[in-house]
């Protein structure tokens, strides 16, 4: 009757009263003891698994000791009941962390099964992993390694590839891979394991849940943050509507998502789980219970985060006192808790406490682990940190150099960690030896960060931008480390090389997209990668229907953009297989491709990092500042140090204003004022004066300069800053890249079409009746707004104005080329001017012109309550930014279809998707086409990047919003100059600019354009 009566509870969720139940049924044995042998296995096996349920491990142990005992006692039991008994027991003791008795109690579940089994037999390989998996907490990770792979051999040859048995002990050894440093072939076994539990287990199983987290894990120190993060999020939904909310499965998964949220740096998102998570378990766990404990640990370390020293102190003292009281006190989760006590002392100045606690740490687990082990390295690197804040640094940096063997050691080349340990050797002997040890170190250093940099050109790009993203953060270091060096040319060379490797990483989508459909079998590929990214497009622009669709609208993006982000892998993979490889970057090889009278010039955004920071307790905020590398045509390589960001950030953002074309206004307003030309020519010119003119002067008197922007730099159009003798564009040839790495792209002339596409007059639809466009006499829309002037710029979720200049825009370029060439000309006006038909034409385009109004709206996800808009915000910037920003075509302002399709509007993500491997040129005549999510060191996700990921060789594209009419003659001219006139396609943009400039037109309606990609 009582486990009636604790099953009932269960079943109707009284999840207190069943603990209560149970608590009261292990307290009276008496009851037990009246029971047959056969009945009292079966209720004590019941009790073990309500127990598990209810996260009672105390409970468990009592009653699967007592099932063990039982089963020992009784003459007729099998070995292999006991067996079963026994790895309870192991489950059990491995739960409450005592990793000696679940050993001890796992050999003998492996003897008695080997004795009754084949060595072949499922349930003897079984227990062999169970071992294994022992062997690998205790440290033994090689062995482990080892007896893992021998399983998998076996079973691969025993049972098929979707056997439960053969897919665990891949997901072991992928497990044991990832504690070794091999991050890469635990991702493979991993994402082989989810793939075929996807496919043949329900959407909630336990199974699936647990493939996802272990990718989540490997995700996450492979530096994919955003992915890890959302396969935790469904692991947490399946949790949520398979189980009660205390169950601790549940708590479980809480725990794990908000760890990732602190990785990304949602401290407080992280926060709101962990107390939860905590309050939970102390209503329904005893005291000293494991997962009690796990959680005030987890919130300690977000106190810590946060500044809440004194809180985060307190609940790591009660853990560690806890963990004291515990079978096994010297447990690495003690060490774990003890370590970041240590580190919490830190802050607070306690030093000396805070070096014995992390001594004692090291010393346990030196007799615990091996010496490669990942949680021992760990903690001698954090020692090497506290001593040098003693002043104890010959130890500190001896420590540091052991650190180092070791990961190299254990790590490949490029490994994460490894440039950690190599920036921390080298921060720490920075001011010890001669100089060149110190140059040697830092080189080490770079070169490090450059084979992580090739190890992720791979990857899917989201997620290499995310890897690379960490990495430019250390280059700050690097720059630190290099300027306590005495000059050296060779040090700044590989300073730019390694930066530029670190961009290439965000920008070598072009030459993949350009490979992809002339590589056998590369075109299935990318046409996969165009639907998903058809979908996410539709999926994101207008949102959720309502508030309550928000889970599921950001589960589905996130499905869909594990989906991208597999197939873009795949693609790469593809293209590797086929011969496509990326050179590293060489500063000759790059001087070489500028050309006599030319120079490059790099900048980058980035904390300026002091030396009292490193070796000093005091906070020391980091200023940001600017700095800029310039090539020279000979190889050469200057850097400049050109002061506090916000300074130069206030007069860009000063002078953008004084031009009319302030920064605030980001495309969501319809007009702007003009601005006043005096105050811009004295604003201009100090801004010129602070970020160009030092950098112009250091060229070699070169005439051609090709430049890098980073930050807010990327929103100035250099080339019309104004100088004491005009602008820098009269003496200067200025073109815009957002890598170098371009430049080294192959520029043999492509076997592609020779055909013009051009849209303009493009019928957006809209509440009012009009009369549709006809594209054979191009008639506009007859109601009289149409007819006002306009800019080329609307906010997302608006109607779209009718723009009497594109349509005059696109059969002027039309005739043209007519006159110009006897090629074909698709021109698609009016409601002819659809995404199918750019999609369709785009394949055959040499030169494609796009008419239309440009959007940027990081807001366009955001008018909703602040919880649920902050969510869907962080959503689409970590797997959709190019979402944020995009192109209104035919019927963009009708919003969804029938089918929930949004035909009218295209997006950066969609438009990267196009085939545009045979254009030449791409022009997006519309505002803001050149504005998106700007990312320290990778410059920015916006239309012009799209154009170059779909492949388009050159891209012009605007700042800021343009004035109708003056569009239409500047382009109408620059088309003339090329076609007509034979111009290279950056002198015609120029011409074409300063004939706008002749006739008086002021600097914002013919200054906003840049090109990028090949100029000629």
């Amino acid at each position: 009757m009582r486990l009636d009566a604790i099953a009932t509870a269960l079943k109707s969720e009284q999840r207190d009263e069943a603990r209560a139940l149970l608590r009261a049924a292990m307290a009276d044995p008496g009851w037990l003891q009246d029971l047959d042998d056969a009945v009292r296995a079966l209720v004590l096996t019941a009790l073990d698994t309500h127990a598990g349920q209810l996260g009672e491990l105390e409970i468990r142990l009592a009653a699967v000791e007592q099932l063990v005992a039982l089963r020992r006692e009784h003459p007729g039991t099998d070995a292999l009941d006991l067996a079963e008994a026994l790895q309870r027991l192991c489950g059990t003791l491995h739960e409450l962390r005592d990793h000696a008795g679940a050993r001890e109690a796992a050999e003998e579940v492996l003897r008695l099964r080997t004795d009754a089994l084949p060595a072949e037999d499922v349930a003897v390989l079984s227990a062999r992993q169970n071992l294994a998996a022992l062997n690998a907490i205790a440290g033994d990770l090689q062995s482990a390694r080892d007896q893992f792979a021998a399983i998998v051999e076996t079973l691969s040859r025993a049972v098929a590839p979707e056997h439960p048995a053969l897919l665990a002990a891949r997901l072991n050894l992928a497990q044991v891979s990832h504690e070794m440093g091999d991050l890469v072939r635990a991702r493979e076994l991993e994402e082989d394991v989810l793939a075929i539990r996807l496919r043949i287990l329900t959407e909630d199983h336990e199974d699936l849940c647990i493939a996802r987290g272990v990718l989540s894990n490997t995700l996450a120190d492979m530096g994919d943050l955003e992915g890890a993060r959302a396969l935790q999020e469904q692991v947490l939904a399946a949790r949520t509507r398979q189980l009660p909310a205390d169950h601790p499965d549940v708590l479980d998964a809480q725990a794990n998502l908000a760890v990732l949220r602190k990785n990304v740096g949602d401290y407080l998102g992280a926060r709101v789980l962990e107390e939860h998570v905590l309050a939970t378990g102390l209503r329904i766990y005893p005291e000293d219970h494991p997962d009690l404990l796990a959680a005030k640990h987890n919130l300690a370390a977000t106190l810590d985060a946060q500044g809440e020293l004194d809180g985060a102190r307190k609940l790591l003292e009660q853990v560690l006192e806890a963990r004291e009281r515990s079978p096994n006190p010297d447990s690495s989760d003690a060490q774990g808790a003890k370590h970041n006590l240590a580190l919490v002392l830190l802050q607070q100045g306690e030093l000396a406490e805070a070096v014995r606690l992390l001594r004692e740490v090291v010393a346990a687990r030196e007799v615990l682990l091996p010496p490669d082990h990942p949680a021992l390295v760990n903690s001698l690197q954090s020692l090497a940190i506290l001593l040098a804040r003693t002043g104890a640094l010959d130890e500190s940096r001896a420590i540091d150099r052991e650190v180092l063997e070791r990961r190299e050691r254990l790590l490949p080349p490029g490994h994460r960690d490894l440039v950690d340990a190599r920036l921390n050797l080298a921060v720490g002997l920075r001011e010890v030896g001669p100089p060149e040890d110190g140059r040697a170190r830092l080189l080490a250093l770079l070169q490090e960060m450059r084979a992580l940099a090739r190890n992720q050109l791979w990857e899917a790009p989201r997620v290499a931008r995310e890897a690379a993203r960490g990495v430019l953060e250390d280059f700050s270091s690097a720059l630190f480390l290099a300027d306590n060096l005495p000059p050296d040319r060779l040090v700044t060379r590989a300073l730019f090389e390694t930066l530029e490797e670190l961009r290439r990483v965000s920008t070598s989508s072009s030459a993949v997209a350009r490979a992809a459909y002339s590589q056998s079998g590369s075109g299935r590929i990318a046409e996969s990668i165009r639907s998903v990214r058809n979908q996410m497009n539709d999926l994101v622009v207008l949102g959720p229907f309502d508030d309550a669709d928000t889970a599921a609208w950001r589960a589905e993006i996130h499905r869909l953009s594990s989906e991208r982000d597999a197939l873009e892998r795949e693609l790469r993979g593809t293209l590797a297989a086929s011969g496509l490889h990326l050179e590293g970057i060489d500063a000759s090889a790059l001087a070489g491709e500028l050309g006599p009278k030319a120079a490059a010039i790099s900048y980058l955004r980035h904390d300026a990092v002091r030396a009292e920071e490193i070796e000093s307790e005091e906070e020391n905020p980091r200023e940001a500042r600017f700095s800029a590398f310039v090539l020279r045509a000979d190889g050469d390589v200057d850097r400049v140090d050109l002061g506090p960001a916000k300074e130069i950030e206030d007069l860009a953002r000063s002078w953008r204003s004084a031009l009319g074309a302030p920064l605030a206004a980001r495309g969501l307003e319809p007009r702007v004022e003009r601005g006043d030309g005096a105050e811009a020519e004295r604003i201009g010119t100090l801004l010129c004066q602070r970020i160009l003119e030092p950098l112009l002067a250091r060229t070699n008197d070169a005439r051609r300069i090709v430049i890098c922007p980073d930050g807010a730099l990327n929103l100035v159009p250099l080339a019309i800053l104004p100088r004491r003798d005009g602008i820098v564009g009269d003496g200067f040839d200025i073109q815009v890249e957002v890598s170098f790495a371009r430049l080294l792209d192959d520029h043999a002339p492509r076997a592609a079409s020779s055909a013009l596409v051009v849209l303009g007059g493009i019928d957006y639809g809209g509440a009012e009746d009009r009369t549709a466009p006809d594209p054979a006499i191009g008639a506009a829309p007859s109601h009289e707004k149409d007819l006002e002037p306009a800019t080329r710029s609307s906010a997302l979720h608006t109607e779209f104005d009718y723009l009497p200049g594109s349509l005059l825009e696109a059969r002027a370029i039309a005739a043209l080329f007519a006159q110009a060439s006897s090629d074909p000309a698709f021109v698609l006006l009016g409601a002819d001017a659809t995404k199918s038909a750019v999609r369709d034409a785009g394949r055959r385009a040499r030169y494609l012109h796009v008419a239309t109004h440009g959007w940027f709206a990081p807001e366009a996800t955001s008018a909703r309550p602040d919880g649920e808009r902050q969510e869907r915000a962080d959503t689409v910037r970590g797997f959709a930014p190019e979402t944020l920003c995009g192109l209104a075509l035919a019927g963009a302002s009708l919003g969804r279809d029938a089918l929930g399709r949004v035909p009218g509007i295209l997006t950066a993500e969609e438009l990267a998707g196009l085939d545009l491997s045979g254009c030449e040129l791409a022009v997006l005549s519309a505002c803001e086409t050149n504005v998106g999510i700007t990312r320290a060191g990778q410059g920015i996700q916006s239309l012009q990047g799209a154009l170059h990921a779909a492949g388009a060789r050159t891209a012009i594209t605007s700042l800021w919003k343009v004035d109708d009419e003056a569009t239409r003659e500047l382009f109408e001219d620059f088309y003339a100059r090329i076609w007509i006139g034979g111009e290279a396609k950056s002198r015609a943009l120029w011409g074409a600019q300063m004939a706008q400039r002749a006739k008086g037109r002021p600097a914002r309606d013919w200054g906003g354009w840049v090109l990028t990609g090949d100029p000629r």
